[in-house]
């Protein structure tokens, strides 16, 4: 229970001083504990340092002002803390693989890393339940935006072989996952909205209400499978599942269950053996 307690209160933490000049110690004494402890159970349930876990929340709240906001590059950079619009372009082009300017001007999602989820992890913790079966994001939003959009379709993917790339190495999984999110970005249009969910899941939110065009939409995503990336000097190969579904959300459907919906229809796609299925 206190390790819970700990991840808990330093996610909870870090989030609140996203543009805050904060130190792991600052975070360790909130949590009441050594910062070791606090370094060992961080990366034990986030798979992240926390020096990590900070830049890649950070880079992903930059994005986001990025396509929303007319915010310049250097003040955009200050308020994440960093000392300079240099060191954080460099360090946005690790992330994204793309310039704060190019990535203002051609793309339209910003989620690369969102927060963990918190009410799930409390929820747990007041259960007494220790473990976490998947690492969970917070939902809130798709869950509105699914409750306005409730007749079009939404596109579940999720990564082949993540485990197997982040065996390579953390960076190798981190380009990964970018190039996959550069993936369904480009092939998206202007009116959809585009959610990670897990580690390796991501959601679409079109705006079709004919399967067909959704089904062509993944397609045309999960085409590109098998196309590589190079890190490292090693080339590695960056694969999707795709699974189309609808989501009716009634009034006693809960957010947090949200995520197990989406994740049924890439179970089945699995299960299916295709790339991309169809599950009403």
């Amino acid at each position: 229970m206190k390790n819970l307690y700990i991840i808990v209160e330093s996610v909870k933490f870090i989030e609140e001083n996203l543009c805050e000049n904060i130190t792991q110690e600052d975070i360790a004494n909130n949590c009441f504990c050594s910062l070791s402890g606090l370094q060992k159970t961080f990366q034990y349930a986030t798979h992240h340092s926390i020096k990590d876990y900070i830049s890649k929340r950070r880079l992903t709240e930059a994005a986001k002002d990025l396509l929303k906001t007319y915010d310049s590059i250097t003040n955009i950079a200050l308020k994440y803390q960093y000392g300079s619009p240099e060191v954080f372009t460099r360090a946005f082009v690790r992330e994204w693989g793309e310039k704060p300017s190019s990535f203002r001007k051609n793309r339209k999602f910003s989620q690369l890393f969102s927060p963990l989820d918190i009410e799930t992890m409390v929820e747990k913790r007041n259960k007494g339940e220790i473990h976490m079966s998947r690492k969970r994001t917070d939902l809130s939003e798709l869950y509105q935006i699914l409750k306005e959009r409730k007749d079009c379709y939404i596109i579940c993917l999720d990564m082949i072989g993540l485990t197997e790339i982040n065996n390579i190495s953390r960076n190798a999984g981190d380009k990964a996952i970018a190039e996959a999110v550069r993936r369904m970005d480009e092939a998206s249009n202007d009116d959809m909205l585009f959610f990670r969910i897990g580690g390796d899941e991501f959601v679409i939110v079109t705006n079709y209400t004919d399967a067909d065009d959704a089904v062509k939409l993944a397609e045309s995503i999960v085409a590109q499978n098998g196309n590589t990336i190079t890190c490292d000097g090693v080339e590695i190969s960056v694969g999707l599942r795709a699974g189309i579904t609808k989501v009716s959300l009634g009034s006693n459907v809960r957010y947090a269950e949200l995520f197990n919906r989406c994740i049924e229809s890439i179970d089945f796609t699995r299960l299916s053996g295709k790339d991309v299925s169809v599950k009403e």
